[in-house]
This record gives structure tokens, C-alpha cells and sequence, in this order.
């Protein structure tokens, strides 16, 4: 075997672990998305609401 070769060979143990990281950061990727969208489609009802609230708001100046 040549020395890269070495380098590259990973314990059963670490490749475990490897892979319950990778599955922790997909999930974590997912949650994050789903938060994102929830921010924005609340961003979205709230620039509505502030839009409608602007015109009503000048008539009272």
C-alpha cells in the first residue's frame, strides 16, 4: 500500500461517526430551510399588512 493510500483509510468507528455527522447537518439544513421559509412567508403577511396600513395611516395626517 502506498502512504496515501494509508492517509485515506478510515477506522469503522470514524466512518460511523462521519456518517451520524452528515445525517446531524442534513437535518440541520432541512430545519434551517423550513425556519427560512416560515421567515419569509411572515415577512411576506407583514409587508401586506404594513402596506395597507400606510394608506390609511397618511389619510390621517
Amino acid at each position: 500500500m502506498s502512504d496515501q493510500q494509508k492517509q485515506t483509510e478510515v477506522s469503522p468507528v470514524v466512518q460511523q461517526a462521519l456518517n451520524r455527522l452528515n445525517v446531524r447537518m442534513t437535518d440541520l439544513m432541512e430545519q434551517i430551510n423550513i425556519v427560512i421559509k416560515a421567515l419569509v412567508a411572515e415577512n411576506m403577511e407583514l409587508r401586506v399588512k404594513l402596506d395597507t396600513f400606510k394608506p390609511a395611516q397618511s389619510k390621517n395626517e
